[in-house]
């Protein structure tokens, strides 16, 4: 039963108490029926005593009946203790002593006000955010016969605002909240279109310059080729008339005749070599250099390399070496790839030697897992190369700051055409080097 506050009266309807609980009977219970609502409300008289409350309010707020009723709204429920800036039960009262004053509804803004733990979970104080709304109920001569507290918790709402912005001050009802979120999110969905439509056009540039990336790279390997083929027919024309004119001229060449005649048929040869570079090197980026994989006697390539690169050594003074197995090797390559990396790695051993030896070996070595590689080295003497150094070696265009090296100028494609064609292999080159002491490069491919 409820206890009944000073001059204030709830109407009861006028039936049996069996006929109230099983809600029976021409009238409903009212009692049951507040009680039962899903709203959180307290019935306060105009002293400020709680008169009635719904479960759901006893619920929330962790209180119980029979402690509650009967009691000053303010006894029930104080302040935290613990918060120095609780503000929650003066602003509470200020606006129920407005509507006894005005008799019109009051709604309050976001309220922060704790409410007390029982015993068994721990006692203390839990901190809750309210929205409450004040409204006085009128007699016929116009007087307030009791107040309906009505509040909402929107605790949850309030801690995630807290979590968004470290400032965040709930001042108005849900209402304006929704309609600043709703507003918000339009924007955020204007921006997004705005930022989608420069990424589209982003996106349309950057094709745009792919696609004229690739047509100058078709663009130079076409030059490449065009002028490759016409600058390497008169070269060869000089280097086989010159050779002709060394072996058939009708009477001996004087010693600086013979020597001029040479130096036209190495430079001739020297510049054949290089276009020959720079359109494999096109040919290989635009991915036109193809392969021709198939049985390759190794032996035949360094013997074959050996032969025309021993007298460049020999017109330098240097010594020669083949070191070969006694038993030909074969592997499953291209020819032509690597007798050119070979080629290339030789004549580089030549050019940067100035006294000492020049060696090629052929070898199978063990790579440390079990299997074999058919291995090709180049070893020379020379002045050597810096650790830091070793990866520019690789590169396109470019060389490595020596004093031998800027008498010997070249395109710097020399050795990034050999890794390209390693690579294109399936195999791959490796380099011990001491400055001052010589250099080792081998060529390592998986043995058949």
């Amino acid at each position: 039963m409820w206890p009944q506050a000073p001059k204030v009266q709830i109407g009861v309807s006028r039936m049996s108490a069996s006929a109230r609980r099983r809600g029976t009977g021409d009238v409903p219970d009212f009692r049951f029926l507040f009680e039962s609502v899903p709203g959180l409300y307290l019935v306060l008289s105009p002293t400020l005593r709680i008169v009635a409350a719904s479960n759901a309010y006893l619920r929330a707020t962790k209180t119980d009946r029979s402690a509650i009723l009967g009691r000053d709204l303010f006894d029930v429920f104080p302040d935290n203790p613990g918060d120095a800036g609780a503000t929650g039960t003066r602003n509470l009262r200020t606006s129920l002593e407005r509507v006894l004053a005005d008799k019109v509804a009051d709604a309050m803004a976001v309220q922060k006000y704790d409410i007390r733990r029982p015993a068994a979970e721990g006692g203390g104080f839990e901190e809750r955010y309210w929205s409450p709304v004040n409204v006085p109920l009128l007699d016929a001569e116009g007087k307030v016969t009791c107040i309906i507290h009505r509040v909402e918790d929107v605790t949850e709402f309030v801690r995630l605002k807290q979590r968004n912005t470290e400032q965040a001050q709930v001042s108005r009802g849900l209402r304006d909240d929704v309609e600043r979120m709703d507003t918000e999110i339009f924007q955020r969905a204007i921006e997004i279109q705005q930022t989608n439509s420069r990424l589209d056009a982003a996106n349309r540039e950057l094709t745009r310059l792919y696609e004229k990336t690739k047509q100058l790279e078709r663009n130079k390997t076409e030059f490449l080729s065009i002028i490759s083929h016409e600058l390497r027919t008169p070269l060869n024309a000089i280097i086989g008339f010159t050779g002709t004119l060394l072996m058939r001229l009708p009477g001996p060449l004087n010693d600086e005749q013979e020597r001029h005649l040479r130096t036209v048929q190495r430079s001739s040869r020297h510049l054949l070599s290089l276009i020959n570079d720079l359109l494999d090197v096109a040919k290989i980026e635009a991915g036109k250099r193809e392969l021709e994989i198939g049985p390759v006697q190794c032996r035949t390539i360094v013997e074959s390399i050996a032969e025309s690169q021993r007298q460049a050594a020999l017109d330098k003074g240097l010594e020669f070496h083949v070191c070969l197995p006694e038993t030909e090797f074969v592997a499953e390559t291209d020819a032509r790839a690597v007798s050119q990396i070979l080629l290339n790695l030789t004549s580089n051993a030549i050019k940067f030697t100035e006294h000492g030896s020049v060696t090629l070996r052929l070898a199978r070595v063990p790579d440390g897992n079990g299997a074999l590689f058919t291995e090709f080295t180049v070893a020379d003497t020379g002045i050597g190369i810096r650790a830091e150094d070793h990866a520019k070696l690789f590169s396109a265009f470019s060389q490595v700051e020596r004093p031998l090296a800027r008498r010997n100028e070249g395109t710097g494609l020399g050795l990034y055409l050999c890794g390209q064609l390693a690579e294109a292999l399936g195999a791959r080159i490796t380099l011990e080097s001491t400055p001052g002491a010589g250099s080792v490069f081998a060529l390592q491919l998986p043995a058949t």
